[in-house]
């Protein structure tokens, strides 16, 4: 995190989301596949319409936020998703799923990613991530 001297979460493009989306459904159905012992074929089949019904307003869904890193001037470093999920109090979100790419892990950008979406959602009333 020290390397870094600037840096800005902002919402994501249509175009940004959709990437990221994609490396975090594959990385999800690759984590179910090894969990439930089956193709990772099957898991993606059994995930994408879960998160049609998740986010059934895809990026703009309530109550989830997206964000995108840059640093230092490198744009589209990481990618954040935090949002409620059914059961949750109501001051209380979910970490859905963070990324960064390889080239930039271990940093401490995840960590900052994290600690600057939790003062987003605070000020939306969530007190617990």
């Amino acid at each position: 995190m020290d390397r870094y001297q600037n840096f800005e979460l902002r919402l994501p493009s249509e175009e940004e989301f959709n990437q990221w989306f994609e490396i975090s459904l594959f990385q999800q159905a690759e984590d179910r596949a090894f969990v439930n012992n089956s193709r990772m074929e099957e898991e993606l089949l059994n995930l994408r319409p879960l998160i049609a019904h998740i986010l059934p307003k895809g990026k703009d869904t309530p109550n989830h936020y997206f964000r995108v890193l840059s640093v230092d001037g490198i744009d589209n470093v990481g990618f954040i998703w935090l949002g409620v999920m059914p059961g949750l109090d109501s001051n209380e979100i979910m970490l859905m799923d963070i990324i960064i790419k390889k080239e930039y892990r271990r940093q401490g950008l995840g960590k900052l990613m994290l600690l600057e979406m939790h003062k987003v959602v605070k000020l939306e009333g969530y007190q617990r991530v």
